[in-house]
């Protein structure tokens, strides 16, 4: 287990927290957020190569908060590998252990039994400098855990590899992580990769810690736009209702919505229709912006609203009917959005 309790690093510039978190025994965590939003400043506080300005941390039933980094009963395996270029594969792996002052039997077998579960075992005696990517990647990992660290820190793990590749590494992830037990922490920018591993998902931007939960229950309740935005959530809006009329908090723009809705409400809404006309006052007009599948695999038109000279807008997915010929439209070509038996999921 992982508890986070109040935790707050001010840096010149940037703050981390207050944050609380809590990842269970046995989770595999991962927390999403891009460059510069503190992912890698909270793993480093974890691993205790940080400093806060208060704060407390459990790591198992231990208070971790003052414990130097070599006392932390944690693996942490950076996006960088941070391999002994002189040493093998072997070397390396057994590293920790000789260090530890295991028997050179114990290390043999321990290193072996790694090296076999991360599909290396032909490479043990190859030079760091003659593997590829991937399995450095592997090589890393496995320092962690012929150490029998039962905690593991993944900092960007998978980032640069090749889509197949990674693909294969998530893979063993997560058998690893669950043959084992192992409780992780992961943290990425890719949004495909913390949907695939997660069993528990944070959302994090700008030192602050949006969300925390299962990836349904954050794409199917977001606290936030940043939320939906970073897990790609379809169609989701946060306003104020008035007289059947969603005027949205980011943008002001005006929306058809259910007129027993009232006051601020977040959510999302679905069967929208592409439109070339308008078809009344359940109809507002967009920026056709072209198509991409939707959530249920179907080809779906991306139609900009609210668009302002300050403000972006928003984009909308909307259901293509039969009798409209998307390819005949041009990007910024102005369109119409059907709201007439639109679905709301308000809450």
């Amino acid at each position: 287990m992982i508890a986070i309790d109040q935790l707050e690093v001010i840096r010149r510039g940037f703050t981390l927290g207050p944050l609380d978190l809590t990842v269970g025994s046995g989770e595999y965590f991962v927390l999403l957020g891009p460059s510069g939003s503190g992912k890698t400043t909270l793993l480093e506080w974890i691993a205790g190569f940080v400093t806060s300005d208060r704060g407390t941390l459990q790591l198992g039933e231990q208070d971790a908060t003052h414990l130097p980094p070599q006392q932390r009963a944690l693996g942490v395996v950076y996006q960088d590998s941070a391999l002994f270029p002189n040493m093998s594969v072997r070397e390396n792996l057994s590293f920790a252990l000789r260090m530890r002052g295991e028997s050179e039997a114990a290390c043999k077998r321990s290193v072996e039994q790694t090296a076999e579960r991360l599909h290396i075992s032909h490479r043990l005696d190859a030079p760091i400098h003659a593997i590829s990517g991937g399995e450095k990647r592997r090589v890393a990992l496995g320092r962690a855990l012929v150490a029998e660290r039962k905690i593991l820190l993944l900092d960007e793990p998978l980032t640069g590899l090749d889509p197949a590749l990674r693909r294969e590494m998530r893979l063993e992830l997560r058998a690893i992580q669950r043959e084992l037990g192992l409780t992780i922490f992961h943290i990425t920018h890719l949004m495909g990769e913390a949907r695939m591993l997660a069993d528990h998902l944070g959302v994090i931007l700008g030192g602050k810690l949006l969300q925390s939960g299962s990836y349904n229950q954050l794409t199917n309740e977001p606290a936030d736009e940043r939320v939906a935005s970073a897990l790609a959530v379809e169609n989701f809006l946060a306003g104020d209702v008035r007289d059947g009329v969603l005027t949205c908090n980011s943008t002001g723009a005006a929306l058809p919505a259910p007129v027993n809705a009232g006051g601020q409400v977040r959510g999302r809404v679905s069967d929208l229709r592409l439109a070339l006309s308008s078809q009344g006052s359940k109809s507002i007009e967009g920026l056709y912006q072209g198509t991409e599948p939707g959530n249920d695999g179907a080809l779906a038109a991306l139609v900009r609203v609210g668009q302002s000279a300050t403000h972006p807008g928003i984009l909308l997915h909307a259901s293509i009917p039969g009798d409209v010929r998307v390819d005949a439209l041009q990007y910024g070509d102005s369109v119409f959005l059907d709201f007439a038996d639109a679905n709301w999921h308000l809450y």
